[in-house]
């Protein structure tokens, strides 16, 4: 999906990746590292045995889990 950012925005949020202070809190062992002006994207951090509470969404929920595993 396009994440609407040029070059120089998408450097910027990849520099901030490895930065805990970069992730803000949404629920109790989840946080995101926002991409924009919003919480509609980021890149999250979840830890082992943290659960979603039933939510919804106002477009499609995507997520690509790149280090450990999910259970949807």
């Amino acid at each position: 999906a396009h994440l609407g950012l040029d070059l120089d925005d998408t450097a910027a949020v990849l520099t901030r990746l490895p930065d805990p202070a970069a992730y803000l809190p949404v629920f109790p062992g989840v946080s995101i590292c926002p991409i924009g002006q919003d919480m509609s994207r980021g890149f999250g951090r979840v830890e082992p045995g943290a659960r979603f509470p039933e939510h919804r969404h106002l477009d499609r929920e995507r997520f690509l889990v790149l280090s450990g595993s999910c259970l949807d």
